[in-house]
């Protein structure tokens, strides 16, 4: 095999190894954006249970409050 030959293959192979490390990368990249997403959807239903939770809070210290006013 010439010295031709031999660089084209070696650099054949190069160019292999770099498009499968490029396509590794292409899924990781693609399964943390898939992994934030849900864990940000996650975190948005926290957010809106605890909005919830709140807000029954709010109600029932208003709640209270208007049955210490009537009491006093």
């Amino acid at each position: 095999m010439s010295y031709k030959t031999q660089l084209k293959s070696t650099i054949n192979a190069r160019r292999a190894v770099l498009e499968e490390a490029k396509s590794a990368v292409g899924r990781r990249r693609k399964q943390l954006v898939d992994e934030n997403h849900k864990e940000i959807e996650t975190l948005e239903n926290t957010l809106i249970n605890i909005e919830s939770i709140l807000g029954s809070i709010i109600s029932l210290c208003n709640e209270k409050s208007a049955q210490l006013r009537e009491d006093f």
